[in-house]
């Protein structure tokens, strides 16, 4: 959601649309801007069904509720470096790629 608001002041940001669909994470509470260019492009571009995505390759605006969780991207870092397991709060996808090639973890200087 905070990408997609910040869209206008991004450079050439209409074309995104030409490449590719948006799909937008909302927090609770938020609505989709109604006026401006965001505005304009819900009109011309939103949808309320996933299956619009798989009509056309680009082209679509998809807002998609979420459960929202009270944790930010540093504090899963810092998670991480501390060796604490973050099942539960990333879905088991990347829980696997974190721990598989084991970034965000704090690295050891090498010595030679």
């Amino acid at each position: 959601m905070d990408a997609f608001l910040g869209m206008p002041n991004w450079h050439r940001w209409r074309e995104i649309f030409d490449l590719a669909h948006v799909v937008v994470a909302h927090r609770p509470g938020w609505k989709a801007p109604i006026t401006g260019p965001l505005g304009e492009i819900m009109v011309d571009r939103g949808t309320g069904s996933v299956r619009d995505l798989h009509g056309a390759p680009a082209g679509r605006i998809y807002v998609h509720a979420v459960t929202q969780l009270e944790i930010a991207s540093t504090d899963l870092r810092q998670l991480i470096v501390s060796g604490r397991d973050l099942r539960y709060l990333v879905p088991d996808a990347v829980r696997a790629i974190i721990l598989r090639t084991g970034c965000y973890a704090q690295h050891q200087p090498t010595t030679r």
